[in-house]
């Protein structure tokens, strides 16, 4: 078997190790699933641990972004939402807040116990969630989330946000939501499109792209992460919306397909139109201030007419003689 047959073996064997750990299976049941032995699936969990796919937590072991990020290489089309951050105002805090606030905790977003003879251990669905406090608010640093669009990303993430809510609350004795109300702000926010055919054109090419709005702030770039070519919308303000207006772009694109040349065409022939539309209303322009003077003009001698037919009926009935004109 050459050198690529074996690389895929070894793929597949901790792929499979990774998605069942997701699915919280034991180690005795990934490796009945496998038909091996557990030592062999304990050696395929050191080498994703190596490779930054898993991390030992305790008894627990946490799948990371990186191992996250790797199980959806085999689901082309999908969204990675990452860098996410909210931020939350405090409502309530306690005396001393600043005292105790200063530091920073890992939370665990997702987790199950498994029972086992004599104890229990947990497994991690998702690496854990940062959090930092301020002053006057608590940032959660998210971890990445996939799906098949925007809006299926940011729903997980607002599930796993309210989920971790309470405990911090509990943890600081703090209050971010009050009456079923809460101050949430998003601070930073990427969008991108894995396995993206224009990211690995400029890939492949050794270009960079970039694209910029007026105001000189870079709203999408081609990116290369953890070995995926992925189209990335990455300012805050507007990543989603971003995400969205490319992705319906490129689904007209495909539904429709156009070469550059016919597009340039199109563009250049609407281009040619609308100069003419212009030069159409230029001229059209001119011709009605022309009529409006003649309007103008016209009105001026019918009152003229209308003048002069009172005077003379004036004339008529005064009349005596023909002297009288």
């Amino acid at each position: 078997m050459g050198n690529e047959g074996v690389t895929k073996m070894v793929e597949s064997k901790e792929y499979e190790i990774l998605k069942y750990l997701t699915q919280y299976l034991t180690i005795t049941e990934i490796a009945k699933q496998r038909k091996c032995s557990r030592t062999a699936i304990y050696k395929g969990i050191y080498k994703l641990i190596d490779k930054g796919y898993l991390r030992k937590i305790g008894k627990a072991y946490g799948v990371t972004d990186r191992g996250l990020h790797y199980l959806n290489r085999f689901s082309p089309g999908k969204i990675r939402l990452h860098n996410l951050a909210f931020k939350l105002t405090i409502l309530n805090k306690p005396n001393g807040w600043d005292t105790q606030r200063n530091k920073i905790v890992d939370c665990r977003a997702s987790s199950k116990a498994v029972g086992l003879c004599n104890n229990q251990y947990e497994i991690h669905s998702f690496s854990n969630i940062k959090v930092k406090t301020t002053n006057n608010s608590v940032i959660f640093y998210m971890p990445a989330y996939y799906g098949k669009n925007t809006d299926e990303c940011f729903r997980q993430a607002l599930d796993t946000l309210w989920n971790i809510i309470p405990k911090i609350e509990n943890l600081f004795k703090i209050n971010l939501i009050k009456e079923r109300k809460c101050n949430i702000e998003i601070i930073s926010q990427h969008y991108s499109k894995l396995k993206d055919t224009i990211a690995k054109i400029y890939r492949v090419e050794d270009n960079k792209l970039y694209v910029k709005d007026d105001e000189g702030n870079i709203r999408i770039i081609a990116d290369f992460s953890f070995r995926v070519d992925e189209l990335e919308a990455i300012y805050n303000k507007t990543a989603k919306e971003d995400m969205d207006v490319m992705q319906n772009f490129i689904k007209d694109l495909l539904n429709n397909p156009a070469t550059i040349t016919q597009v340039l065409s199109a563009i250049g022939q609407n281009t040619a139109n609308q100069m003419i539309y212009a030069k159409n209303q230029e001229t059209h322009i001119g011709l009605y201030k022309g009529l409006t003077r003649e309007i103008k003009g016209l009105g001026k001698a019918i009152s003229k007419v209308i003048k002069e037919n009172k005077d003379l009926k004036l004339k008529v009935k005064h009349q005596r003689t023909l002297s009288d004109f």
